[in-house]
């Protein structure tokens, strides 16, 4: 979700994922969130389009403005073990 973020993906991967404020014309407090697609059973449910998306939704959003690669995954992983 990093690399779509920072537009570092192919066009094809790139256009698989869409901000919330390209489908809705509000201003929201989601607004830079992720949009998450409607899946109609359990395969599209647990598929990375959308656990990619809610995972992503669910960071913090000083995590979500990192600005390298490599200090987003150290957050990303220091959230996660914090968990534990």
């Amino acid at each position: 979700m990093y690399k779509h973020q920072t537009h570092c993906l192919p066009d094809a991967i790139h256009n698989y994922y869409m901000l919330r404020s390209e489908i809705q014309n509000r201003i929201t407090r989601g607004a830079k969130g992720i949009h998450i697609s409607k899946a109609n059973n359990n395969f599209g449910f647990n598929s990375i389009k959308i656990s990619g998306a809610k995972a992503y939704n669910q960071l913090p959003k000083d995590v979500g403005n990192i600005r390298t690669e490599k200090a987003f995954k150290n957050a990303v992983k220091m959230i996660l073990l914090s968990n534990y």
